[in-house]
């Protein structure tokens, strides 16, 4: 019994591990970028949010993507996604909102400025 005990604890104690960056290779879950992750092989896309582009047109937004997906990563990581989707998206990818401890995914990347809203948000990353 006092082991199991200890185990649980122990559990409880080790700290979040963030989702992992997707790679080359099957995706089946990790985080593609600020806006997009993969969860159980399903593809999901943050509903309302636009993250800049890992690929995009000036340094600072290349720049923002990746400190945009590191964030991202690192929060799926903090415990157990509360998801909310909303059909599909233009690139077939679900439409969802993200929570973890009652915080919106998209809601603290656009706090942290590392998002902008969609559709309507200034894209202020590349002037």
């Amino acid at each position: 019994m006092k082991t199991a005990i200890l185990v649980l604890a122990l559990c409880f104690a080790a700290p979040a591990t963030a989702m992992p960056v997707c790679g080359s290779g099957k995706r089946v879950t990790c985080v593609v970028d600020g806006d997009t992750f993969w969860l159980g092989g399903v593809k999901y896309r943050l509903k309302g949010v636009d993250a800049p582009e890992t690929h995009g047109k000036c340094r600072n937004e290349r720049r923002l993507a990746k400190r945009a997906t590191n964030a991202l990563s690192g929060f799926l990581g903090r415990g157990e996604p509360h998801l909310t989707t909303y059909g599909r998206g233009y690139y077939g990818r679900v439409l969802v909102a993200v929570s973890i401890g009652g915080i919106d995914a998209g809601e603290w990347l656009i706090q942290k400025r590392l998002a902008r809203r969609w559709p309507d948000g200034d894209k202020w990353w590349c002037p």
